[in-house]
């Protein structure tokens, strides 16, 4: 849910953006963002990941090793990020010019260079949080305070009349705050980080171990995630840069949930793995890919049968070409939201070798067919090239998740939504010219027929054992136990 609030304070954001500064100002800020975001991930170093299995591990068994990854961890990756902040700033010039051939993106670059080291800490610590095997703290930070301050702090400035800079400056703002925020929860999980008397014990060696193989994983699932939108800004326009990014926004949301519950399956997978239970481990990754699935589906049809008129939210000038970019994309986030925690356990298990291949492979397939299509189709062409990258490589880490650890994320129940939600598609498209007759309100008729004949479609089946235990869970956290005691009095 904390995801979830995260996700509609950005996409808050990105309206905003696209409504105050049209296709051109905010197709400037994602060229910029996707600047970041790279140096970011280089100056991470892989350590959130690593760092989070090393303390997932060595939880309530060793309080000094404990200690020093997180401050290993954290000084690692601050240093990291100064430095990669600065190569930024004194190189914003040349990669103006010389890769964007956009001069005007210079002072773009060395406004956002700053944020790398925030962003890089924010990031590593809200990270190394859910190795004490809780999301709470996370996502206070990561989807809640930085969002949120980033939003408000975005709005006043926009108002003021301060454009792209009071934009940057937001986000950086933002940044600190969650930061200061995460190393605040830190202390509040592991009170010994500041206790003198427990002394930190550092193995750099299995962390880095851990981690570079991480990183380059991380660079290369980054620089898949951005390339689309350098390689517009190379190959076309700024303009085509902002309507891509407005209209990728919508798709991104669906593996938000499939993002969310691999925060928490990824210290547990390694603790699974580590003590050998492997029928624990494969139970939990069907049973979170079949929730993921539940929230999935549900909003892809949403997509599929309201593109339009979602993308009108962002202005007019959005919706000639970008519902088609929003639910080409849609297709590619699917595919990877349906494979649940597959890369994601391979890591956990060891194979981060087998992650590192399958990420190379598809950045190279993007890089080409970005290359190919870009010049004839623009932004729906950087789409068709994204989410036939991303169908791939999901493709490739099933197929060496089931080769090489005999493991899969599928169950007949989760094979079954899949199949039920296809069906409705078609019966929709089949029902075009009878839906189309409500005028205005046929995006009402497509949304009741596809989605609520879906979760029609899932009371009816039941729910499975686990996803009832969730049910009840969620009722106590949100309702109570009066409260339930009087909804479970009625029949049914």
């Amino acid at each position: 849910m904390g995801s979830g609030i995260g996700a509609a304070l950005e996409l808050v954001g990105q309206i905003l953006l696209a409504r105050f500064l049209g296709m051109g100002g905010l197709g400037l800020y994602s060229l910029g963002m996707a600047a970041v975001r790279i140096a970011e991930v280089v100056a991470r170093l892989g350590i959130p990941l690593g760092g989070t299995r090393l303390v997932s591990i060595y939880k309530g068994t060793d309080q000094p090793r404990v200690k020093g990854v997180l401050l290993s961890s954290s000084g690692i990756c601050l240093l990291s990020g100064c430095l990669t902040g600065l190569i930024l700033w004194l190189s914003a010039d040349s990669v103006a010019q010389r890769i964007f051939n956009n001069p005007e993106m210079a002072w773009v670059l060395r406004a956002l260079a700053p944020a790398v080291p925030c962003v890089t800490l924010m990031a590593v610590s809200s990270s190394l949080l859910t190795g004490f095997h809780t999301t709470k703290f996370t996502v206070l930070s990561r989807n809640l305070i930085e969002p949120g301050v980033n939003l408000v702090l975005m709005a006043s400035f926009l108002i003021l009349g301060q454009g792209l800079k009071g934009v940057i400056w937001a986000f950086i703002a933002s940044h600190i705050v969650a930061g200061i925020c995460a190393l605040g929860f830190m202390v509040k999980l592991f009170p010994s980080l500041t206790d003198s008397s427990v002394r930190p014990v550092y193995d750099l060696r299995r962390l880095m171990g851990n981690s570079v193989p991480i990183l380059l994983i991380g660079v290369l699932n980054y620089v898949l995630a951005w390339t689309d939108t350098v390689m517009l800004g190379i190959l076309s326009s700024t303009s085509a840069v902002g309507l891509y990014r407005a209209s990728s926004r919508i798709p991104m949301i669906l593996p938000l949930f499939l993002n969310a519950t691999n925060s928490i399956y990824a210290p547990l997978a390694a603790s699974l793995h580590a003590k050998g239970e492997r029928e624990r481990l494969a139970g939990i990754l069907k049973t979170t890919t079949r929730w993921v699935t539940y929230a999935t589906v549900p909003g892809f049809l949403f997509i599929i049968f309201g593109s339009t008129e979602i993308m009108s939210m962002f202005g007019k000038e959005f919706t000639k070409q970008g519902n088609t970019v929003m639910v080409v994309l849609a297709v590619g986030c699917l595919v990877n939201s349906l494979t649940g925690g597959t890369g994601m356990t391979l890591m956990m298990c060891g194979r981060q070798d087998i992650q590192l291949y399958a990420a190379v492979g598809c950045v190279a397939l993007n890089i080409f067919l970005n290359m190919l299509l870009i010049p004839n189709f623009g932004a729906i062409g950087a789409a068709i090239a994204t989410s036939i990258s991303m169908c791939a490589v999901n493709v490739a880490k099933l197929f060496f998740l089931w080769k090489l650890l005999d493991l899969h994320p599928f169950s007949m129940r989760t094979l079954g939504i899949v199949a039920a939600g296809l069906g409705l598609l078609c019966l929709v498209w089949i029902m075009k010219g009878l839906v189309e007759v409500f005028g205005s309100w046929a995006f009402v008729a497509r949304i009741l027929v596809g989605v609520g004949g879906l979760i029609v479609f899932i009371i009816l089946w039941g729910l499975d054992k686990q996803d009832l235990i969730l049910w009840r869970e969620l009722k106590l956290k949100f309702l109570g136990k009066k409260q339930i005691a009087e909804l479970d009095s009625f029949p049914g």
